[in-house]
């Protein structure tokens, strides 16, 4: 198993953050065909807000959209500080393709984390 962590800041409107942090990943497992993409918020950047994560696998001339979403709660933060929004496994035949992206708000910012992987 083959573990990649991939943090890749789309967009970021917020004074209290760079513009190149937007507090969020996206962490990305292949297990063969199996993909497990996990959205990670650090809780110093994100207390509280909301997020939607949606995921969009393309295959075999079909598509399919899945979309999680909900509060954020730092209190169930873990020690390094950072929480585990989302977790969702997909299979993707070789050829096929998987997007996903994560979107946060809180009322004062707002960011974005977006990944793309084809097998």
């Amino acid at each position: 198993m083959k573990k990649v962590l991939l943090a890749l800041a789309l967009q970021l409107q917020a004074a209290a953050a760079p513009p190149d942090d937007t507090g969020c990943d996206l962490l990305l497992t292949t297990n063969g065909s199996m993909i497990t993409i996990e959205a990670v918020v650090h809780t110093s950047q994100w207390p509280a807000g909301s997020y939607t994560l949606l995921l969009e696998a393309h295959q075999s001339g079909s598509r399919s959209v899945s979309r999680q979403g909900g509060a954020i709660n730092a209190a169930a933060q873990g020690a390094d500080g950072t929480l585990v929004l989302a977790s969702s496994t997909v299979y993707i035949v070789e050829g096929g393709r998987l997007i996903a992206r994560l979107d946060l708000l809180d009322g004062a910012q707002r960011a974005s984390c977006m990944i793309e992987h084809a097998p």
